[in-house]
């Protein structure tokens, strides 16, 4: 998949982030248009989901276009397990947290808060990236919707 990205068609938009282990990440380039980049990335998202359907792999990925990149997501991996090890971690070395604020721009990220939650702890969600592209999403644990991204994230830590 990360051949589509390295051809003409999306390489002006948009590039394979190497760093990425355990994903396939597709960022928007620097200074590139929202608008345009949100309009491509449909086209782009498009195509992947016809090269996973074409090749039977449905079951086994995920698709997450979020505001400035599109990641494709094992199933069989993810922030829930990456959770789940933190989570190990913190018994390992008997270390207690009575409650957890996560953050996230992209509906992936719920995945670490909803895991959390399945593990009995207190949990809330700060939710920064776009909540109208975000579509309609219910927790029981708290989740608080700032928007605004970084900024908000570095505000929110500031004030806490």
């Amino acid at each position: 998949m990360s051949k589509l990205i390295s051809t003409q068609k999306y390489n002006d938009a948009m590039f394979f982030d190497a760093t990425k282990e355990t994903m396939l990440t597709f960022e928007m380039r620097d200074g590139y248009n929202l608008d345009t980049f949100h309009s491509r990335q449909q086209q782009f998202v498009s195509e992947l989901m016809k090269i996973i359907q074409k090749n039977n792999l449905s079951s086994s990925f995920i698709i997450d276009p979020s505001t400035i990149s599109t990641d494709v997501e094992s199933k069989y991996v993810g922030k829930a397990l990456g959770t789940k090890r933190f989570l190990q971690f913190l018994v390992d070395t008997n270390v207690s947290v009575s409650n957890f604020v996560t953050f996230g721009d992209s509906k992936s990220d719920f995945e670490i808060s909803d895991e959390l939650e399945r593990n009995d702890k207190k949990v809330t969600m700060i939710y920064v990236g776009d909540k109208e592209k975000l579509g309609e999403i219910q927790r029981k644990y708290t989740i608080e919707f700032l928007g605004n991204y970084s900024q908000s994230t570095l505000d929110y830590l500031i004030s806490h």
